[in-house]
């Protein structure tokens, strides 16, 4: 079993963490903008997930260790923590740092041939819906500054 498929249980976690993330990021802000990016970025984390979930073959198994990306992207939604109304450009690129990790790893998934087609195309139509998302973040953060 390749590398990728045994961390696609610790990205499935990651868009989880993100979803829950996201979606109480939306509910508190008060820009209007912002608040409808984290909605979309809270929506397409909530389709990976359950897609890569129904793709993964059964018996595949998280790998005995979680990649650094998931405590890398939890410290990221802690650091932030609830002070989304007060959400400042430092937020944001945080927040644009742990996604830039994010479909890091999904490029390799993309990229390795173990994995299903199905799961390298939907990790491909993440890491492209992402890159739209983060650059409406750019976006907000310069109106920010």
């Amino acid at each position: 079993m390749s590398e990728t498929a045994c961390f696609l249980h610790d990205l499935i976690q990651i868009s989880r963490d993100g979803t829950e993330f996201y979606e109480e990021a939306a509910r508190t802000v008060s820009d209007k903008k912002l608040s409808r990016v984290f909605t979309d970025m809270a929506k397409a984390k909530t389709t990976l997930a359950d897609n890569l979930l129904v793709e993964l073959k059964p018996g595949t198994k998280p790998g005995a260790k979680s990649i650094d990306l998931v405590s890398d992207v939890v410290q990221t939604y802690a650091g932030i923590g609830r002070g989304f109304k007060a959400v400042n450009s430092a937020h944001i690129t945080a927040m644009e740092q742990s996604e830039t990790q994010i479909q890091g790893s999904l490029q390799k998934v993309v990229m390795d041939r173990d994995n299903s087609f199905v799961i390298r195309v939907l990790a491909k139509q993440y890491v492209h819906t992402a890159e739209n998302l983060k650059a409406e973040l750019r976006s907000r953060k310069r109106s920010l500054a």
